[in-house]
């Protein structure tokens, strides 16, 4: 890594890679940082199997990840098995992802009885992200690696009311998360005790629609101004390396 290299290109995505890059290259090495990209498109009509769910007057929460390790799988269900404790008939919580976390969270989810209001759609196609998007009313990142993630970016950019862990993380990420996101613009959960302070969070949400929207809305704003769409993102990448190609013939 410490090679004579023209520049190198790291995506900002809050998994630190500006402090990785400090470490680990040369001093001498010219560095960029760039945020990806989300469009904001109409989305089109949900698929008929997931359309049926929406319906009603239930708070709607999303969650969209690789069900993995280190993206707060086991914690979403727990909490949201918590919030349907206290109130069974009035939340629908979706999770859009597969992954080898899955079966332990449907268990969670059936060993508390509330596996009837956490529906697991398993890998969707990218339009139906951006239809639950427009049909979900929160949307949770438990993401401890990270939470600039494009899954995150069209989240903000589509102007959800977004939840999201407190930095510093693991290996202090996300400090430029908070960099780009004020604390106006989404909720922050802390670090310890975050199954309840979700559970608390999510309740006082659907007893506060107005706050709920006024996040969303703020978030939306704030979207517009920080986030690229692909075109600029991409754009952005070949005039750097056009200026190093440039440098290179003269």
């Amino acid at each position: 890594y410490r090679a004579p290299f023209a520049r190198v290109i790291c995506s900002k995505d809050g998994s630190g890679g500006e402090q990785w890059m400090r470490k680990a290259l040369a001093k001498t090495t010219p560095q960029s940082i760039l945020l990806n990209g989300a469009d904001k498109s109409k989305a089109p009509s949900l698929p008929e199997n997931i359309e049926p769910l929406i319906q009603g007057g239930k708070t709607k929460v999303l969650f969209v990840s690789r069900l993995v390790e280190h993206k707060g799988c086991l914690d979403f269900v727990r909490s949201a098995c918590n919030v349907l404790s206290i109130y069974p008939k009035d939340f629908s919580f979706f999770v859009a992802g597969s992954g080898p976390y899955e079966q332990a969270m449907r268990e969670l989810a059936n060993a508390s009885g509330a596996a009837c209001n956490i529906h697991f759609l398993g890998s969707i196609l990218h339009e139906e992200v951006l239809s639950l998007h427009e049909n979900c009313d929160i949307y949770v990142s438990l993401n401890e690696m990270s939470n600039l993630t494009n899954a995150n970016l069209e989240a903000m950019r589509s102007g959800l009311c977004i939840i999201m862990p407190s930095s510093p993380g693991f290996r202090n990420i996300d400090t430029d998360t908070d960099e780009l996101v004020p604390q106006e613009a989404a909720y922050r959960l802390p670090q310890t005790g975050r199954i309840q302070a979700l559970r608390d969070l999510l309740i006082h949400l659907h007893n506060n629609p107005a706050e709920r929207k006024a996040r969303a809305k703020t978030m939306a704003m704030r979207a517009d101004i920080f986030i690229p769409t692909w075109k600029e993102r991409i754009q952005r990448e070949i005039s750097v390396l056009e200026t190093i190609v440039a440098g290179v013939l003269e």
